[in-house]
């Protein structure tokens, strides 16, 4: 479990980070939920610091999923064959991301 926690961290950490370095911080913070300091940290920080921060025995970021939209992106992701449901969850997310409710 512990290695596991900290693949996620690093690989959310170096995600972020890459979207930091490439200016596409305001992306990082509606999709990826990022904040400061952290936003700050990660543009200067060292992979050998965010290694070191990675190893944090608990999740680094809080998973979320948005709350006008959560019972139909679990039930795209239940429901629907394996073809449709990326399509599903992707206009879920991305009407979210616009500040719109899903249309049902």
């Amino acid at each position: 479990m512990r290695e596991d926690v900290f693949r996620l961290n690093l690989s959310h950490l170096l995600t972020v980070r890459q979207l930091v370095a490439s200016g596409a911080t305001a992306h990082a913070e509606i999709v990826l939920g990022l904040k400061e300091p952290l936003a700050s940290w990660l543009h200067s920080a060292s992979l050998e610091a965010i290694t070191a921060f990675a190893t944090s025995p608990a999740l680094v970021f809080e998973p979320r999923l948005p709350e006008p939209s959560i019972e139909r992106l679990l039930t795209a992701c239940g429901g629907a064959s394996t073809r449709q449901w990326p399509a599903s969850v992707q206009l879920a997310m991305s009407s979210v991301e616009a500040g719109n409710e899903p249309a049902r």
